[in-house]
């Protein structure tokens, strides 16, 4: 029988986080595994905190890297129907309909797929095993046909995601939101072994869900409410240039700005001929023209989509703008004087080394994908952008 819990539907990231703080409380999206769980008595729960309603955590779609962003919320059946998923990762879609039955793929989402519970039996069962707190893994000398073969110990369940296998092999990166923050991980590391702690499965956090790969606009007012309990104080925010989610922009500026949020635009801009020499130059696609449309034709397009964001804030020419002149603009509008943290904003990459006067990079995720996190000043960072080469 199921323990006794309250049940949460939060509308909003917010809402989410604070709820997801409780103790107590388990995330819910799809439900075919912790309901599972709940019954079993693997773990309870005295809050359920079901997600399922924030609908921007649904959905596949095209990045402007070439690839692809599936939202955690996504069924497993989406999944495996997505056209886009289809032309290019088809081995996620055979992993995706190898999960469980139709039942199961029209209910369970691909977050919760990765994240499951292992299905030992005696984990599962009444046995108190090593990763419920006790002292054996009653795998080791009993029923252990599907349990691990090679490298295990002192546990030797395996995981039983389908999907994390393909996208292991795809060199897939999982965004997450927590507490602390968001933050990016491989596939390949998110899931921890037993001789590691032999009682967690992944790398979450108290209160972590998966987001999505790029922040959708309708976010904005949500994700900045949560930073003011508390927060720092500047938060800089970029947006990703999606057609679908243009239109809600200027509302959501003028709705930060009703809250009391002093939030600034800084749209860069450059000429036509400026950008038809820079794409040129660099044998950088433009997004737009897999519609079929010449690069002065994208240009144009997407000028005239983002013509309602330009007229929002402060409008930035950089057609003859020397890097330097535009990093001091930068500074003017956000109020950072001299001696603060500076930040290079190389759209192609550092192509003759880390300038001196870098203390952070920021990178675009199209180049390194193993290594996108937005904002990171590690040593493997480091030792990249010296040694790569496009």
């Amino acid at each position: 029988m199921l323990t006794n819990f309250s049940y949460i539907r939060p509308k909003s990231l917010k809402e989410a986080m604070k709820q997801l703080s409780v103790p107590g409380a388990r995330l819910h999206a799809g439900g075919t595994d912790l309901l599972g769980c709940l019954r079993d008595h693997v773990f309870d729960a005295k809050t359920v905190v079901s997600i399922s309603g924030i609908r921007d955590f649904r959905g596949v779609k095209k990045t402007t890297g070439g690839g692809l962003s599936i939202g955690a919320l996504t069924t497993v059946a989406d999944v495996a129907a997505s056209s886009l998923v289809k032309e290019s990762y088809p081995a996620l879609v055979k992993a995706a309909l190898s999960v469980a039955s139709p039942q199961l793929r029209n209910q369970g989402t691909i977050g919760g797929n990765i994240c499951q519970k292992p299905r030992c039996w005696y984990y599962r069962g009444e046995f108190l095993c090593l990763r419920k707190g006790g002292k054996k893994c009653f795998a080791a000398g009993g029923e252990n046909q599907y349990h691990c073969i090679l490298g295990g110990g002192p546990c030797y369940i395996v995981h039983p995601s389908d999907v994390a296998t393909a996208l292991v092999a795809y060199e897939a990166m999982l965004h997450i939101t927590g507490p602390k923050g968001s933050r990016v991980v491989p596939v390949e590391k998110f899931h921890v072994l037993p001789k590691v702690d032999v009682h967690r499965e992944t790398v979450l956090e108290a209160g972590d869900y998966f987001c999505v790969a790029s922040l959708p606009a309708t976010l904005l007012v949500d994700v900045a409410a949560f930073l003011q309990e508390p927060g720092p104080e500047r938060v800089p925010v970029s947006v990703e240039a999606q057609s679908g989610a243009l239109p809600a922009r200027p509302e959501n500026v003028s709705r930060l700005k009703a809250r009391g949020i002093d939030c600034r635009v800084l749209f860069l801009e450059a000429g036509a001929q400026t950008l038809l020499g820079r794409f040129s130059e660099t044998r950088r696609r433009h997004p737009l023209t897999v519609a079929g449309l010449s690069l002065a034709e994208a240009i144009e397009r997407e000028r005239s989509l983002l013509a309602s964001v330009a007229d929002l804030g402060h409008r930035i020419d950089t057609s003859e703008l020397l890097p330097r002149a535009l990093r001091s603009w930068i500074k003017e509008v956000v109020g950072l004087g001299e001696g603060a943290l500076t930040l290079m904003f190389e759209s192609f990459a550092f192509r003759d080394g880390i300038p001196l006067e870098v203390n952070a990079y920021v990178l675009g995720r199209q180049f390194a994908a193993h290594l996108s996190q937005p904002f990171s000043v590690a040593d493997e960072v480091a030792r990249w952008v010296r040694e790569e080469r496009f």
